[in-house]
């Protein structure tokens, strides 16, 4: 159960780092091209913060609900086909509820915000679901790396607590030039409705050329970032880690091959 909670660690530290940045991108892009007054940005920053906060309620809840039944598997339970499924299942359910928070946070925040400040009630909506393609496509990709790769690091665990081989290993899309070919669509993707945005508002926008290009390879550079430290852990560091194992086993270590069962299980790896 210790292990459970290291991993489940290590993944609320990466949605914290996925949520900020996203927030941060929000802000740029509804700062360049939307149309606010400072009572109407304040109203509606006081409640995304209140929604941002219930999401993030419902997602821990979400979270620990999701992987309780593993608790006794990593005791020494035996890993039943329906655990695994939980841990393939995993990445997709937690992108589909992103997808769906950061659509309903846009029209109700703002719909809300609007009402409160006397303005038509669609005002800066289009904008702002705009917004919630920049923040959630980003979000959704980021944490479909980081869900992957908790998953996998439990898999991991699963394999060193059980004394059998698994018979329903969970499988992940992709290896490394597919994963890689996925953070590069979503940064086209991103890039696309950023640049997109500022030729259809480029009569009516306030925004100069240069905030356009600024804001764009701001959100361009946080999302890169990001997902390299992702691929890093789950590409780099574990093929790092097994070439030392490998290393061990071929000066006589026999011990490396308990190691070699913590690895996190991604598909591109040759302990699997």
């Amino acid at each position: 159960m210790h292990d459970l909670k290291i991993a489940l660690g290590r993944f609320q530290k990466r949605r914290f780092i996925v949520l900020g940045v996203s927030l941060l991108s929000i802000i740029g892009y509804l700062v360049t091209f939307g149309d606010y007054t400072p009572r109407l940005a304040l109203t509606q920053v006081g409640i995304v913060v209140v929604y941002v906060l219930l999401t993030i309620l419902i997602l821990l809840r979400l979270v620990a609900g999701w992987f309780a039944p593993l608790g006794p598997v990593l005791d020494g339970a035996p890993a039943s086909a329906s655990v695994m499924d939980r841990l393939r299942r995993f990445p997709r359910v937690i992108t589909l509820f992103i997808d769906i928070s950061y659509v309903v946070g846009a029209v109700v925040t703002t719909m809300i915000a609007n009402a409160i400040t006397g303005v038509d009630i669609t005002q800066n909506l289009a904008i702002v679901l705009l917004a919630a393609g920049v923040g959630g496509g980003m979000t959704t990709i980021l944490m479909w790396l980081a869900a992957e790769l908790t998953s996998a690091e439990i898999e991991a665990q699963i394999a060193a607590h059980s004394t059998e081989e698994l018979t329903s290993r969970a499988t992940w899309r992709g290896g490394i030039a597919r994963r890689i070919a996925f953070v590069l669509g979503g940064l086209f993707f991103l890039m696309v409705i950023v640049m997109g945005t500022a030729t259809v508002e480029g009569t009516t926008s306030h925004a100069g050329a240069w905030q356009v290009v600024g804001v764009s390879a701001g959100i361009g550079l946080l999302f890169v970032l990001i997902a390299a430290r992702f691929l890093a852990a789950s590409v780099a560091r574990p093929l790092t880690s097994l070439s030392d194992i490998l290393e061990r086993m071929s000066g006589g270590d026999l011990a490396a091959l308990d190691d070699a069962r913590t690895l996190p299980r991604m598909p591109h790896e040759a302990a699997r």
